[in-house]
């Protein structure tokens, strides 16, 4: 999107779709190609969780949503505990003799679930994020730049999901256009969702109104500013923080 070359958003749902394929059971347990299906790594889940979500806000299929929820539920009941979240289960290797809390894979896990939480509506999902980072944070304060990927986590748990909503018919070049400006904002605690403007129902849930138009929804802390039509117009709104 940065680069606007369309070649780059294609190879990245290729390689997504052959992630999907080829590394990941039906239970939503990710694995290595070709390789035995023990130990499993909770950065694995994380990061796949992430990647799935970033393709739905790229192509606002909701396969890729729920897709990545599967794996979410599946890494919680696969890694969570009552204090955070444990970085590999399964048979040792190396000089990994026992499981432990690492701070950028409980950083990870907390990321997806704070996105997947704001998408779906999911609370508990913002509670075990809320929970990973709590316990990672005295281990954190001593790693310095190490522990960046936490000071981000910490930051958008602490401020917040904007969410952009786009109504229209997917794939219409409309609608598409707003979705290109709205990736072009790309910032931390920004995501874009979709809804078909035939889907009345998924409307009425939301609270939008039906638009003959293309249009978009910024909001945050339960506020929304919208309806807006015009590409350039959204980005200079999502610049600016509304």
């Amino acid at each position: 999107t940065m680069l606007q070359r369309e070649d780059c958003r294609q190879a990245a749902i290729t390689v997504t779709n052959y992630l999907l394929d080829h590394c990941v059971t039906a239970h939503g347990v990710i694995h290595h190609p070709n390789a035995p299906k023990e130990p499993v790594y909770l950065k694995d889940h994380a990061q796949l969780t992430s990647a799935l979500i970033t393709t739905y806000q790229h192509t606002g299929d909701h396969k890729y949503l729920n897709e990545a929820e599967t794996i979410a539920k599946k890494t919680i009941t696969l890694f969570s505990t009552k204090k955070g979240f444990i970085s590999f289960k399964g048979k040792s290797i190396g000089l990994l003799k026992t499981p432990y809390k690492d701070v950028t894979d409980n950083a990870l896990i907390a990321l997806a679930l704070l996105d997947l939480s704001a998408l779906t509506g999911n609370a508990p999902y913002h509670t075990l994020a809320k929970q990973a980072l709590e316990q990672a944070e005295p281990t954190a304060k001593t790693l310095g730049i190490q522990a960046a990927m936490y000071a981000l986590a910490a930051s958008i748990l602490d401020k917040g999901i904007s969410i952009v909503t786009l109504i229209g018919t997917p794939g219409s070049h409309d609608l598409e256009t707003l979705r290109w400006h709205a990736l072009r904002a790309s910032k931390p605690g920004l995501l874009v969702e979709t809804i078909d403007s035939s889907d009345h129902k998924r409307l009425t849930d939301k609270g939008y109104a039906p638009s003959a138009l293309p249009s978009a929804y910024i909001c945050a802390h339960k506020k929304c500013v919208g309806p807006i039509t015009d590409g350039e117009e959204l980005l200079r709104k999502i610049g600016m923080g509304h």
